[in-house]
């Protein structure tokens, strides 16, 4: 018995449309001018464009979308693309499979923070702020999917957000979507390529003696935790989270030293922060309101049961000292610049602050413990002095009722 020849017509809007549905089954009709090209028509009238090729012996349906939501040069393009697919050996429904099973961004970021970011950095709480602030959105999509054109989007809108950092935070996000893929989706296109950063200046922002005098007066009518949490942040020059999860066990009083473990330290080793008069009374102050919690600053909401986000308090102080430039990272510059005008060494400042500096390590290692103390105590004294009487709501841990506490 002969085999029946495949019907064939040259595609049109209308001859489509007056195309007989079957009484059953499905009726295929092929494109004379596109190989391969096909329209399935069922009882109910419904038409979908198909790509139908023998691949590596096997037959290969391949869906293009329906008609005519997909109009008959649509189809043909896709077609076509589909033939040259095939022609260089691929094959294009064992790709649509594979990227059905593909990870989404959520996922593969999920990967990457457990299998790459955890083990081996310690700053991996900074990555997953950053993904939840920026990338969330498109943490359903599938990885191939993300494109460069959405990757420049992603980097003007954050880049042109009110904010001198903005353009900062714009190149970090670009580095961590960067990251995921060579990491989590090392055989995926990476959209991060190509992609031009903003160019970037080093930032020595620090306060002035009459901005120090305004930051303290706000701090005056912010809620108590967070009034201590920034003093001593100046007070200290300590990084951001290594205060979050400042611990009771790791603070001695009697020796006037913290001691940030080496598993947060951003050197990787135990680094020993002087604390002076006005940070050990802080301190004091927060044993006696919380001191039961394993934490300085403990959160109730919070899973790690420290506080995780200064944003909403830090844009409150800054609104009410008219800082609105001034970073929290800046308190440490505010510091080691009270710290030089002293005349302070720059090793010890520099040890103090746990900087890393390779060409330093040595006389680094040389120096002895007391003279960092004695150089936060003389840049205390000198804020203080600045400031003038320590603000009542500092000493008495008093605030605005009305003031946010502790998110």
């Amino acid at each position: 018995m002969a085999r029946k020849k495949p019907e064939k017509i040259a595609f049109s809007k209308r001859r489509l449309q007056a195309l007989e549905p079957p009484e059953k089954g499905r009726r295929y009709v092929y494109d004379e001018r596109t190989p391969h090209l096909a329209m399935a028509i069922t009882p109910a009238g419904g038409r979908v464009f198909y790509w139908y090729k023998s691949v590596g012996g096997r037959p290969v349906r391949y869906r293009i979308g329906s008609f005519p939501e997909i109009t008959v040069e649509q189809a043909r393009r896709e077609a076509t693309r589909l033939n040259a697919e095939a022609a260089e050996g691929g094959n294009p429904q064992a790709r649509r499979r594979a990227k059905r099973g593909e990870a989404t961004l959520g996922e593969a970021f999920a990967e990457y923070l457990e299998r790459h970011a955890k083990p081996h950095k310690r700053t991996w709480k900074a990555d997953d702020e950053i993904f939840e602030r920026h990338l969330k959105p498109l943490a359903d999509r599938r990885i191939s999917t993300i494109t460069r054109e959405d990757v420049e989007r992603l980097k003007a809108r954050i880049g042109g957000q009110k904010g001198d950092d903005r353009p900062y935070m714009a190149n970090r996000v670009l580095a961590l979507l960067s990251v995921i893929y060579s990491k989590a989706a090392p055989d995926a296109k990476n959209p991060t390529r190509g992609v031009q950063r903003f160019p970037e200046e080093s930032r020595d922002r620090h306060m002035t003696k009459d901005e120090i005098r305004r930051f303290f007066s706000a701090l005056a009518d912010e809620a108590p935790l967070w009034a201590d949490f920034f003093s001593l942040a100046i007070f200290t020059g300590a990084r951001r989270g290594n205060l979050f999860s400042m611990r009771w066990a790791d603070v001695d009083l009697g020796s006037r030293k913290w001691t940030v473990p080496g598993r947060e330290s951003k050197s990787g080793k135990p680094m020993p922060i002087p604390l002076s008069d006005p940070a050990a009374e802080i301190l004091r102050r927060r044993a006696e309101a919380d001191g039961e919690s394993d934490f300085v600053f403990p959160s109730e909401t919070s899973n790690s049961g420290h506080v995780e986000d200064s944003r909403k308090a830090w844009r409150r102080v800054v609104k009410r000292a008219d800082l609105a430039d001034l970073r929290i990272h800046d308190l440490r510059r505010s510091l080691a610049s009270v710290m030089v005008a002293e005349g302070v060494p720059l090793v010890t400042i520099a040890k103090t602050l746990g900087h890393r500096d390779l060409k330093a390590t040595e006389v680094y290692a040389r120096l002895d413990f007391g003279p960092q103390l004695d150089a936060v105590e003389q840049a205390a004294q000198t804020i203080q002095g600045i400031v003038g009487d320590t603000p009542k709501a500092l000493a008495e841990g008093e605030a605005d009722p009305s003031a946010e506490g502790a998110k």
